[in-house]
């Protein structure tokens, strides 16, 4: 176990006693700390938070952060999971449901209307689903009102406690999904981007909403957020995001302290495919690098004008030229899967060499 260098202090819900100091405290001191389960005799490694006593150091026990952790490890599985899957495998989206409901693989067959053992011989062979099952997961992952319609109008078919199970988790996503601090898409996409790349800076993130916003357009025939884009001196920039960030300035984002500022990540499989795939292919190039490689496409060019290099701009990257440039990059590197975005991120690097 590695304790981090940096603490943070929070507040309680409410007052609690600590048996080791014998003092009420309202706070409690925060780190993360390096931890590693066995599953399948692999070994995961993933990172927890850690409470304690600000006046003895006691480790505490808060509800509130075990549900973190938990959630920390459930994510470590899933990713974990995924990696041993094939490429164009349903069981990484049949985990996700799974979990985000907290149903078994026989009660989820049953609710749908399929067999019994359908879901259970997806894990054996899930080559064999067919296009109409496939998007009935995707539907019910994607919206917890559509699951809700199954589970209720099938709660019959499956034993009461499988019932009552699932009902809760479904309960407690429709009300985090109804609260009033419920993130935008983009601010979902930042801190998705930056939970999962290290050493993020504002410069690097533009970048990445840039081109995850334009290839899910390209795969997915629609854009990902509303935000309109800006041709700034270093590239495509979103300007609410700039204001999020901009103290950071040069400097890595801190995408924990980033996540913990919202109540909730909504993104859909669909969603994180395309994520995974912009942060791979391009996530691993430098601020720098990606400045450079916006620089040489026509949305932002064209959007700058006549302007000299370092005049400062808020002419808008229409989403048109966006759509149109991107159509052509698909065409011309035959983009057929999300995967064949290295090809495009590639040839980019090769030309500013």
């Amino acid at each position: 176990m590695f304790k981090q260098d940096k603490f943070e202090l929070i507040k309680l819900p409410e007052n609690l006693f600590c048996t080791s100091c014998r003092k009420e405290i309202s706070e409690c001191r925060t780190y993360f700390e390096d931890a590693e389960v066995n599953y399948e005799d692999f070994s995961i490694a993933y990172e927890e938070k850690v409470a304690e006593c600000p006046i003895c150091n006691t480790v505490l026990y808060i509800p509130e952060i075990e549900k973190e952790n938990n959630e920390a490890f459930q994510n470590a599985v899933l990713a974990f999971k995924k990696a041993q899957y094939s490429k164009d495998s349903v069981l990484p989206m049949i985990d996700q449901i799974l979990l985000r409901y907290k149903i078994g693989k026989k009660p989820l067959s049953l609710i749908l209307g399929w067999g019994e053992s359908t879901i259970a011989r997806y894990y054996q062979d899930d080559s064999t689903i067919s296009p109409l099952y496939a998007q009935q997961l995707e539907k019910i992952l994607e919206s917890p009102t559509e699951f809700e319609h199954f589970l209720e109008m099938n709660q019959s078919l499956i034993t009461p406690i499988a019932y009552k199970k699932s009902r809760k988790a479904l309960n407690d996503l429709l009300q985090k999904s109804s609260s009033t601090n419920t993130s935008s898409k983009i601010n979902s996409v930042c801190v998705y981007i930056l939970m999962r790349s290290k050493d993020t800076t504002p410069l690097a993130l533009q970048k990445l909403l840039y081109y995850t916003q334009n290839f899910y357009k390209v795969f997915k025939g629609e854009f990902l957020f509303e935000e309109d884009c800006e041709a700034w001196i270093h590239g495509p920039v979103y300007k609410e995001v700039y204001d999020q960030f901009k103290e950071y300035q040069y400097n890595p984002i801190n995408g924990r302290n980033v996540a913990d500022e919202f109540e909730s990540i909504e993104l859909s499989y669909n969603e994180m495919e395309i994520l995974d795939q912009v942060i791979k292919h391009f996530g691993c190039y430098s601020g720098s690098m990606l400045k450079n490689m916006t620089h040489l496409e026509k949305p932002w060019i064209e959007a700058r004008g006549e302007l000299a290099p370092d005049r400062p701009s808020q002419h808008i990257l229409t989403k048109e030229s966006m759509a149109d440039y991107f159509a052509e990059v698909q065409s011309k590197y035959k983009l057929l899967n999300t995967g064949d975005i290295a090809d495009y991120s590639r040839d980019l690097f090769n030309k500013i060499q």
